[in-house]
């Protein structure tokens, strides 16, 4: 996919919510795993409920008390609970437990919803999916049936593949139609996944090594959470949205860095941003072009949607040029300054990007235009220019019949024989040609480029001495060469 470096922070897919960029960077960059919890299931049409929701009603249909937190210590310990109270009244105790699992999960209809379909759009194609699951049901499995020509994999515990090398969906604590034995619901299921076979652990631990995760649909206080908390490494990077209602405390002891949306309607902010973010990494380079056109048509943006996209698009060595084509006037400088690579213009020292050098274009484009402006912020970034920016605003002098009045082409001038080097000196040669043709209005830019351009280049050279006496052979100051090219003096001389 490719990516950018946009000297942000985050970015913003709606003006809700943001995603870290080291998370936007690992999905371009094929680094990323989704984790999907049972909160992406809630939503309509799915309509299932939360694990401790589904303990519940588990606990209703064989006649027990609810879960209460206080009481137990865990839904999982509470399903276990249940299986070890069964055992003397039915035949098989673990199955009847199961057996209503499947039938709360399974009862009334349900069908993938937006949050299922956006988070498998997320990625290009079937075989760049890197999901991992610990929701029952198989939402995401049919999302990605309709979203790609071809299904990607899929991996039900405990055959589960590589933490470090896969692509496909991975259900940790199995699914609805593998046997009910495979389904990890109570404190022994998840003792036996974790600890003694210890095939999820195996799993998460090459996992968390190699690529970056994403948390979605779990919550605060989410017993699941706190079993995956087990094989997270530290230094990883690692973030989960989190509704902006809930204390987040504790997924800071997790060293997890939670994204806070708000949670009305269903989660709807949070569905909004994945599908915007899926949009944004599937548009092609029409699609962007055109977006830029309409949004830099109304001028600088404010909305923090609109804003992320720009500093990615004049971040991306593809895309900058779109802004050069369509964002006209001055009226930018002032909030290009404050972004990269815009910066990188006005630093001395380092190579411009591609973006970069795209937008020394348009700033070029604009000192035709508003003159005084561009000045204001060359003064404003500190007075300097990146070698590449002096080339190509020379180069635009020459190139083009637009050039500033004669005291903001001096001024100008000035500034560009700060920032000598060989390209530049070769586009200043052609400006003194220019200048000279304009002579008398462009008297003192000649004058004053005819003298930077034929200053000399002194070399320190060894003298020749004749005789054995032992003297040293004596030094010599020679003139290497001019700063400007024989070519171009001699044209402005003729």
């Amino acid at each position: 996919m490719g990516r950018e470096d946009s000297g942000a922070t985050a970015m913003w897919f709606t003006d809700e919510v943001s995603v870290p960029d080291e998370i936007v960077d690992a999905l371009l960059d094929d680094r990323l795993v989704i984790f999907v919890g049972a909160g992406a299931s809630v939503r309509s049409p799915s309509g299932l409920p939360l694990f401790d929701m589904l303990v519940n009603r588990v606990a209703d249909d064989l006649g027990f008390a609810p879960y209460l937190a206080s009481k137990h210590h865990s839904p999982d310990a509470y399903l276990e609970e249940i299986e070890r109270r069964l055992e003397g009244r039915v035949p098989s105790p673990r199955r009847p437990m199961r057996e209503r699992v499947v039938a709360q999960l399974t009862g009334a209809p349900s069908s993938p919803n937006d949050v299922h379909e956006a988070i498998v759009r997320l990625f290009p194609q079937a075989d760049k999916v890197r999901i991992v699951t610990t929701n029952y049901d198989r939402h995401l499995e049919t999302a990605a049936a309709e979203a790609f020509s071809i299904a990607p994999n899929i991996y039900r515990a405990p055959a589960l593949p590589r933490g470090d090398d896969f692509e496909g969906i991975v259900h940790l604590h199995g699914c609805l139609g593998d046997k009910l034995t495979d389904l990890v619901l109570t404190s022994r299921d998840f003792g036996r996944a974790y600890l003694t076979e210890a095939w999820v652990s195996r799993f998460l631990y090459d996992l968390f090594r190699k690529y970056a995760t994403l948390f979605v649909g779990y919550s605060h206080d989410d017993v699941v959470m706190r079993y995956l908390a087990q094989g997270l490494r530290e230094g990883t990077v690692r973030h989960g949205f989190l509704a902006n209602d809930v204390d987040a405390s504790s997924w800071r002891a997790m060293d997890l860095n939670s994204i806070a949306y708000p949670p009305e309607n269903e989660h709807a902010a949070l569905a909004r941003c994945l599908e915007d973010w899926a949009r944004w990494t599937r548009m092609g380079r029409l699609e962007h072009e055109e977006r830029v056109r309409q949004l830099v048509a109304g001028g600088p943006p404010s909305t923090p949607a609109a804003v992320s996209y720009l500093e990615r698009t004049i971040a991306n060595d593809d895309r900058a040029e779109f802004f050069w084509k369509y964002a006209q006037g001055a009226e930018w400088l002032p909030w290009l300054e404050l972004r990269e690579p815009f910066q990188s213009l006005f630093r001395v020292e380092g190579e411009l990007s591609p973006a970069g050098r795209a937008l020394a274009t348009w700033f070029a484009d604009v000192i035709q235009s508003d003159s005084e402006a561009a000045l204001r912020s060359v003064q404003r970034r500190g007075g300097h220019l990146n070698r590449a920016t002096a080339e190509t605003i020379a180069l635009s002098f020459h190139q083009t019949d637009r050039r500033p009045e004669a005291r903001a082409l001096g001024r100008w001038s000035l500034l560009l024989t700060q920032s000598s080097g060989p390209e530049v000196d070769r586009f200043l040669g052609y400006l003194l040609i220019d200048a000279r043709n304009r002579w008398p209005e462009d008297r003192d830019t000649a004058i004053l480029l005819f003298e930077h351009l034929t200053a000399v280049d002194m070399a320190i050279t060894p003298g020749f001495h004749l005789g054995d006496d032992g003297a040293e052979d004596p030094t010599e100051f020679k003139v290497d060469s001019l700063v400007g090219g024989e070519h171009e003096l001699g044209q402005a001389q003729a």
